[in-house]
């Protein structure tokens, strides 16, 4: 068995890395919920990849989840661990991969980890900067083992 591991097509081409176009889902009846309705997603998407290569099985798959997205990591692993159990996916190994929100400066074009929104850059002080990172909630690749 040969196993090949690719990451998936860039936003706008025919299968989609990120899950939801529209933003996070809504909270519904607290954080637990939230995350249990993007592990399915996550499952979702593994299904979905699977099915697109014939006898492929996912081994293994990685998550990116953004700081901003304020996504419990570790309700979100509960979660897909509860999904999966007993399922044709059980056995796949998914890394949940957090990002760091990164800001770039308007001024100086210094890029640099905030830790909230407004944060001036460390370098020329400017409060005029934008988010390049921290906002993902993608999947990042999948490991498929092909007979």
């Amino acid at each position: 068995m040969a196993r090949v591991a690719y990451p998936l097509p860039e936003e706008g081409a025919a299968r989609q890395t990120v899950m939801w176009s529209g933003g996070l889902p809504e909270q519904t009846s607290g954080t637990r919920s939230r995350e249990v309705n993007i592990a399915g997603a996550i499952i979702a998407t593994a299904r979905e990849e699977a099915a697109c290569l014939a006898g492929g099985r996912v081994v293994r798959m990685g998550v990116r989840i953004g700081a901003d997205c304020n996504i419990d990591l570790a309700a979100l692993d509960h979660a897909l661990m509860s999904l999966r159990s007993g399922t044709d996916l059980d056995r796949v190994d998914i890394h949940l991969m957090p990002c760091s929100r990164r800001n770039l400066c308007h001024k100086c074009g210094c890029e640099f980890t905030a830790s909230y929104c407004g944060q001036p850059c460390p370098q020329c002080t400017s409060p005029n900067s934008e988010l390049i990172a921290g906002d993902e909630l993608e999947v990042a690749f999948i490991e498929v083992e092909r007979p």
